[in-house]
């Protein structure tokens, strides 16, 4: 009954063929062939939909919908970008935390895919269609075990505290997309294997320290504090520095800070070219890099080709 409820109130009357925003996420079961092969069917079919079951818990507690199962992967729809999010990732927390399957030649890892995408859907009869759908069922196409994958559009439409931690992919190309659009993969866990922990406090026994962003560019000066989630860059009048030069794009760049960290994230056509004293100059495209210390960007061109229209950063962090 509860389930009814959410697809009235986000969507609308059932059965009316209408596009409304929607958060489509497609989840998998990675490795359901290695479970048939090593369990049989009956066996296999009891891991696979108490996986199923875990998952559609998760959809329902963040305020989504299951939309409908297909073999071993379910399709879900959620009313706004941050549930999509915190729901992707806490699947792949509940999925990794599961005890592994003793099976004939040695345990085996339950396993999740997921791919997501937010953007206007044609509802019909509790199901969903149009390209917003086809990006998402794109997406969990490119994810692999263990990976959330997402588009750059979407994203963007995060709130900057969920924003936590992505690493870009290239463009794909994507039924309805004729220009292809920006991967991203979330990254919820951190090299050690350890759960990254999606939030705004610092963690236990961390104490929190104060960061500053200095910006330095054709004369003027901008001092970003603590008290700043995001600054935009690009020749767009509304940026927050407005880049001169015809080889930075509209919105070139965001630059966000993740609690003591400042991070660069690049959307622009030519990319960021970034140089530290003692570094090699690093060519960002579509990506993303934690700015450290102080050093110079050229946007969508080397810092070198005209340095009147590169900026200089200062990046300062002491305790709280």
């Amino acid at each position: 009954m509860a389930r009814d409820v959410t697809r009235l109130r986000v969507h609308g009357e059932l059965g009316a063929r209408q596009a409304r925003n929607v958060g489509i996420l497609f989840a998998d079961i990675a490795g359901s062939m290695r479970l048939y092969e090593a369990f049989g069917n009956r066996g296999a079919l009891a891991a696979i939909e108490m996986c199923l079951g875990l998952i559609s818990n998760v959809v329902n507690q963040n305020g989504g919908f299951v939309v409908k199962t297909i073999g071993d992967e379910i399709m879900a729809a959620f009313p706004e970008p941050g549930a999509t999010w915190l729901a992707a990732v806490e699947m792949q927390r509940k999925i990794d935390a599961l005890a592994p399957l003793k099976g004939p030649q040695g345990p085996l890892q339950h396993g999740l895919r997921v791919g997501f995408n937010f953007g206007p859907a044609i509802e019909n009869n509790g199901d969903f269609f149009g390209t917003t759908v086809n990006v998402a069922a794109r997406m969990v196409q490119l994810a692999k075990r263990g990976q959330i994958i997402t588009t750059g559009e979407g994203e963007a439409l995060l709130p900057p505290n969920l924003r936590f931690q992505t690493r870009g992919y290239d463009w794909v190309a994507v039924k309805g997309k004729p220009d292809g659009v920006p991967v991203v993969e979330v990254i919820w866990k951190d090299p050690g294997g350890r759960t990254t922990v999606l939030g705004t406090q610092p963690a236990p026994g961390i104490h929190e320290r104060m960061t500053e962003l200095r910006l330095f560019l054709a004369g003027r000066s901008w001092i970003f504090d603590s008290g700043r989630e995001a600054v935009t860059l690009g020749r767009e009048p509304m940026n927050d520095v407005v880049l001169p030069g015809s080889a930075a794009s509209r919105n070139h760049a965001t630059i966000e800070r993740r609690r003591d960290r400042w991070v660069l994230i690049d959307h622009s056509s030519n990319g960021t070219f970034i140089a530290s004293p003692g570094d090699n100059v690093i060519h960002l495209r579509r990506e993303e890099l934690i700015l450290s210390r102080e050093g110079r960007m050229g946007f969508g061109q080397p810092i070198d080709v005209n340095p009147a229209e590169a900026a200089s950063f200062l990046v300062r962090t002491e305790d709280a």
